[in-house]
């Protein structure tokens, strides 16, 4: 995530459109926690709260992507020997007995109580993971759902506090007015990037976060170019440079198979690094692209949509 790591006591918000990545990045980010490999010497326990995906449907989305095939051929198309045993590798690790999945959504006191008896089972542990996709989706109760997210939120802080162990990390949404400004045919490309008002519930999200980054893949809602960047100040995105609109001291980064990681927040920040980074989603269909980057052959898109890792 390009933060270098993820420290106790705190909140980490990971905010997107819907189609962006927000649940696959998510476990990404919960099994590399989880590695043995990565972190051999940590006792660790997680909490994950399944709330807007299913299970078969997670699994789905991590069978696209470790097979390279998309949904119609996974769930039309034997597997191969090979394949069957790629599956049972993902199955048996989404099984992590050190992992706990609650489907059930539920109101802001259940998820206390709930959260807390997790976290004080676990209290001898060196961390505590909780994990919530996301956050938006719990049960109001009889308040509103705008007040019932910052009751979770405030649950959420006050759990952080009293357990030294605890990690949060919460899935959330970027309002849609941000698609309007992709969409927009006048739209000024300096305001793709999302900032802290496109943030369903800003407020209360500011307030509680201890880091907020926003997850963005241009290619879906078709825009060919990401913003504009200044050069001197992103040469480490260089290699996302766009040579279409490129003028003076400012370039367009490229647009098509990658995705941008937004820091809209950092608690703990000296205020010397950036806070835009990407990467790319499919190095194979890259190479095909920069192929044929000087030619009039056209590269159909929807190979990369099929690659896409979310």
């Amino acid at each position: 995530m390009h933060m270098g790591g993820i420290f106790p006591q705190s909140i980490t918000t990971i905010v997107a459109r819907p189609s962006h990545g927000k649940t696959y990045f998510m476990y990404r980010l919960t099994e590399d926690i989880m590695s043995d490999e990565l972190n051999p010497s940590l006792s660790k326990a997680m909490l994950i709260y399944n709330w807007e995906m299913s299970t078969p449907n997670i699994l789905l989305s991590k069978f696209k992507v470790a097979l390279k095939k998309p949904f119609s051929k996974i769930l039309s198309e034997p597997f191969s020997e090979e394949e069957k045993q790629i599956v049972k590798e993902i199955t048996d690790n989404y099984r992590d007995e050190r992992v706990i999945k609650v489907d059930r959504v539920l109101t802001p006191q259940y998820y206390y109580e709930t959260t807390k008896y997790f976290l004080e089972q676990n209290k001898d542990k060196d961390y505590c993971f909780v994990a919530t996709d996301h956050v938006g989706m719990v049960l109001k109760g009889s308040s509103s759902k705008h007040v019932a997210m910052e009751e979770l939120l405030e649950y959420q802080n006050e759990l952080k506090k009293e357990y030294k162990n605890s990690v949060f990390i919460n899935l959330a949404q970027l309002r849609r007015d941000i698609e309007l400004r992709w969409r927009s045919e006048d739209s000024n490309p300096f305001n793709h990037r999302p900032n802290s008002n496109d943030i369903y519930n800003a407020d209360a999200m500011q307030q509680v976060s201890d880091v907020i980054v926003a997850l963005v893949l241009p290619q879906k809602p078709g825009l060919d170019t990401y913003s504009r960047v200044k050069i001197d100040n992103y040469k480490h995105l260089e290699e996302h440079f766009s040579s279409l609109g490129s003028s003076g001291e400012y370039v367009p980064l490229r647009g098509d198979n990658r995705i941008y990681y937004e820091y809209l927040k950092v608690r703990m920040d000296d205020f010397d690094k950036s806070y835009l980074y990407a990467e790319l989603l499919n190095k194979d269909q890259e190479d095909l692209i920069d192929s044929h980057q000087d030619t009039d052959v056209n590269i159909s898109t929807d190979d990369i949509e099929d690659d896409l890792d979310f």
